[in-house]
């Protein structure tokens, strides 16, 4: 079972008499590397970069991994706690950065450097950690109570969020933190009253905006946990009203880049989230506003914990400056850990949740030493949100359980007597925990069930927020023909079974599967693709070659076609179809496929796919004769202007061949997105909305040559590139 949420661990400082001093770039990436494999060892080892710099950051190291998902956030000086961030799941984007993430994080970067200026001491127990970590040796935190996050929703300021804001300006992350908390308590049914108001802000006039609240009914379950493309209209209307009408009833300052409005009644009684709850929205009247500097650090956690351990998630806000707090910044607080730290939903579509402390100077409660420093920026929550008649107070469900990958069958088609194994994920993306049993079956397209191919009790709690692996086999009974594959799920409590569901990413349940009788062909990959070009062109031939095995006891008669999907799995061009006459089974044959790439650049599935004469079903040639072999296999299109000459490029690159550094120009003050790509036609390092002229780090890639595509608003570009 693995976490799906992005799990951060943001630790704290303490002082006593040690000597503190800068970590070295190589020193980072070691303990970066060690602590992933000790906190992550469930993952493949890491191969990681640092994009601190390209974040905007020098005093912390952010290490990417450059071998799949995942990321380690750590000091770049030893009086911190080493270990500031991380995520086994999630990728660190410096361009997809919150707003109140990049704040948050260069809070702590400030204080850093403020205690490097001072002259601070390391703590004990923060060289204690350290040397941990140096060691091999992580967590060493003692064992404590724990809220997980309350929300299971991951929403944001853009479409559809606001698609009832003015000119399409964001909601605001004061609007979607208000919404976010009361999606958790689907609280109020109706409204009361209404009100209106002028928006005019920072040089927008927006004219007057109004909103209805009393004669609204907020359709809390027509809301999903996240939105996608595949969002049905009513969906995106039930939250774009809600975070519209949020906005109103704060007086919402929207402007194109970005909307304000305030958290906390300051006395004045101007329109606030506070007191919009409670006026409008039927929340509690003591419902109020609390400030951390009015507390010490133990009393202040005591207080946020009290909230989430009776189930009230807090609006949360901050400033950059505690001196000048002209940028503000909302968020949701809905859990903490065992090791302090807090949960926070910064209202980006998920990005960066995780676990934080309050602040970097100061120990979480228990936690060793504590000094005379603190640093923490303008702080403060709203205390008491909930329903006024105590109702509300979680999701609609329990659990939620998710199809989280698509089925894994094999062989495909299946065959009549033989065995078949599936393999699939399952998500929980609930509120609480599920206990039960999975069912795996095949059907008619009516849903009558023709087999059982296995079924039985998980073996342990799925916890919300996490996925879990699952895999069936059994021996194939159905007679040959068209079937469904079906997942099922049933609660210890119930005695019905229930469809797994894939809406929420896109994976089908059920999947029609083919049973073929039990004599038939049964195609396999027996080498990889052979690509030409490699990456694939727009608007240019490509010419794709491959070894097929017949490992059935019947000769092939259909047809093979080569296609190009998207990662849904959806067809987006045929490359060729071909029509396949007598293969013998226990043989192999090499295809060969052409056409002129269509599609846009991107990344792409190149799919091998079969169909049997006298069948309506197309299947993947599968992989079991060799698994190491990908079909469908990831593949790039490049832009078709991006095999121009090098003569006649508008952008520079030197010097090439180049060490550790390159400076790219063009002709344009801005290059929009700049991508290399290796020899197998992988993006290995990509930057966008990047100056002219910007010098770019290649120490992480190894030597060999490279092609350098570069977008402008003049155009699309490519160069060669040597990396020595």
């Amino acid at each position: 079972m693995k976490k799906i949420l992005l799990c951060i661990t943001l630790a704290v400082m303490a002082w006593c008499s040690a000597w503190a001093a800068p970590v070295d770039s190589t020193r980072a990436k070691t303990y970066a590397q060690n602590f992933w494999s000790l906190q992550c060892s469930h993952r493949a080892p890491a191969q990681f970069r640092n994009v601190a710099a390209e974040a905007g950051f020098s005093n912390i190291y952010i290490f990417q991994n450059q071998n799949g998902n995942g990321f380690v956030i750590l000091s770049g000086d030893d009086l911190a706690i080493p270990v500031l961030g991380y995520s086994d799941e999630n990728n660190f984007e410096p361009s997809q950065m919150p707003h109140n993430l990049r704040s948050w994080l260069g809070h702590y970067e400030k204080e850093i450097a403020s205690a490097r200026r001072l002259g601070m001491p390391a703590a004990e127990e923060v060289s204690r950690q350290w040397e941990n970590l140096e060691a091999g040796r992580w967590p060493v935190e003692p064992s404590r109570d724990a809220v997980s996050p309350l929300l299971s929703t991951q929403w944001d300021q853009d479409s559809p969020y606001n698609n009832l804001c003015p000119n399409g300006s964001p909601t605001g992350c004061a609007a979607t933190a208000m919404a976010q908390v009361m999606k958790y308590h689907n609280w109020p049914t109706t409204g009361t009253g209404s009100h209106s108001y002028t928006s005019n802000y920072q040089g927008y006039n927006y004219g007057t905006q109004s909103a209805n609240f009393g004669n609204t009914t907020y359709q809390w379950s027509n809301m999903l946990n996240t939105y996608g493309y595949s969002a049905s209209s009513a969906a995106r209307t039930a939250v774009a009203t809600l975070m519209y009408h949020c906005g109103v009833s704060i007086e919402m300052g929207y402007t194109p880049d970005g909307s304000g409005a305030y958290i906390a009644d300051y006395g004045d009684h101007s329109p606030c989230v506070e007191l919009a709850l409670k006026t409008y929205f039927g929340y509690s009247s003591s419902l109020t506003s609390k400030w951390k500097d009015n507390y010490n650090n133990t009393q202040w956690s005591n207080l946020v914990k009290n909230e989430l351990n009776n189930n009230r998630p807090l609006v949360y806000s901050g400033y950059d400056d505690d001196e000048n707090p002209q940028s503000g910044h909302a968020f949701v607080c809905d859990g903490y850990n065992a090791s302090g730290n807090f949960h926070f939903n910064w209202g980006w579509s998920g990005y960066g949740d995780g676990y934080f402390a309050l602040n970097s100077l100061t120990p979480a409660p228990g936690g060793i030493g504590g000094g005379n420093y603190d640093f923490s920026y303008i702080q403060h929550a709203l205390f008491g949100v909930e329903p006024s008649n105590g109702g509300g107070g979680g999701d609609e469900t329990d659990f939620n359980l998710q199809m989280y990958s698509a089925f894994t069958i094999n062989p495909n088609p299946l065959v009549q007597g033989q065995s078949v194994s599936v393999d699939v994920n399952m998500a929980n993306i609930g509120s609480g925990d599920f206990n039960g049993s999975a069912r795996l079956v095949l059907e008619t397209a009516n849903a009558t069930q023709v087999q059982v191919i296995q079924e039985g009790s998980l073996g342990q709690t799925l916890s919300a927020g996490y996925y879990i692996s699952l895999s069936f086999s059994g021996n194939v009974t159905a007679s040959a023909g068209s079937y469904k594959l079906a997942l099922y799920y049933k609660a210890t409590n119930e005695s019905s079974w229930h469809y797994v569901s894939g809406t929420e990413y896109g994976y089908s349940n059920p999947q029609t599967v083919t049973v073929t009788g039990s004599t038939a062909p049964n195609l396999q990959m027996y080498t990889n693709f052979n690509i030409s070009p490699n990456p694939l062109r727009q608007n240019n031939s490509a010419t794709i070659t491959v070894s097929v095995y017949n490992q059935g006891n019947a000769a092939f008669n259909g047809k093979l076609k080569a296609v190009l999907e998207n990662n849904g799995g959806t067809q987006q061009q045929l490359i060729q179809q071909k029509t396949v006459n007598s293969f013998s089974a226990n043989s192999t044959d090499i295809f060969t496929f052409t056409g002129n790439i269509t599609v846009p650049a991107g990344s792409y599935k190149l799919a091998l796919y079969y169909q049997q004469n006298g069948s309506s079903t197309w299947s993947y040639v599968g992989n079991s004769y060799n698994s190491s072999l990908s079909n469908p296999k990831n593949v790039t299109v490049t832009g078709s202007s991006a095999v121009a000459d090098a003569n006649g490029q508008s952008s520079t690159i030197r010097p090439n061949p180049a060490c550790d550094w390159v400076e790219i120009s063009a002709t344009t003050p801005v290059i929009n997105q700049m991508e290399i790509f290796n020899m197998a036609g992988e993006i290995v390092l990509s930057r966008q909305q990047m100056e002219s002229g910007t010098q770019v780090n290649l120490s992480d890639l190894p030597s060999g040559i490279y092609f350098v595509r570069i977008t402008t608003a003049d155009g699309v570009s490519q160069q060669k590139l040597i990396k020595q």
